[in-house]
């Protein structure tokens, strides 16, 4: 079950190319800890690559995903 769960909310996100909605309205209803949130966009992302398929990340994405000490220096 999971799986197919997990395959849904993939295809949801590549079809629409967003955050899927079903995890728009648990979020509204349930805190999504950041390394779950991580952890989804990792499984996308591993999905897109083995399937061939386009992921991009958005700027702030790739900017929260920087070494603290990286983001302090960049901004200078």
């Amino acid at each position: 079950m999971t799986e197919t769960i997990a395959d849904i909310l993939r295809a949801e996100s590549i079809i629409r190319g967003g955050y899927p909605d079903l995890l728009i309205h648990a979020h509204r209803r349930a805190l999504i800890r950041t390394q779950e949130h991580r952890l989804f966009y990792a499984m996308l992302e591993n999905f897109c690559h083995a399937n061939d398929l386009p992921f991009s990340k958005s700027r702030k994405q790739v900017h929260k995903q920087m070494p603290v000490w990286m983001n302090y220096h960049t901004r200078f």
